[in-house]
């Protein structure tokens, strides 16, 4: 299985100019050594006003990683916290929201949801299980 590595401001420079110089998206991927659906989605992603800019690509591409979803780590001061509301009759679905609003961070109901139902059931909570939990 290839490695994904996102593309480096370089890469966005070297795109456009390839572009610029005519060269299909097939021909920009396999110089710059990425699959061509990654050409097209950056294209397509990034185009601005005027087409394809390097500068505001790169630009949109960082703000997009300040702004995504960080995982986060079930410590056990959070582990507390959701058990208490479960014990108080919350749904997970609540508790999502309370913490989102009050604690400032991004929970889903899904990530409460699995270790009830492991603990409700005596299943495993190995990654693994609970990914086959997801499947389903």
């Amino acid at each position: 299985m290839q490695k994904y590595d996102q593309l480096t401001q370089d890469k966005r420079y070297h795109m456009a100019a390839l572009k610029k110089t005519g060269a299909n998206q097939s021909t920009i991927a396999d110089k710059i050594g990425v699959n061509k659906s990654t050409v097209s989605r950056e294209f397509r992603r990034n185009r601005g006003a005027h087409g394809y800019n390097p500068k505001q690509a790169q630009a949109l591409s960082d703000e997009r990683k300040r702004n995504a979803v960080k995982n986060i780590k079930m410590t056990s001061d959070l582990k507390e916290n959701i058990d208490k509301k479960l014990r108080e009759d919350w749904s997970p679905d609540q508790i999502s929201g309370y913490l989102s609003k009050d604690d400032d961070f991004s929970i889903s109901h899904e990530t409460i949801y699995q270790p009830t139902l492991c603990t409700l059931f005596s299943l495993p909570q190995t990654p693994s299980f609970i990914h086959s939990l997801k499947l389903i």
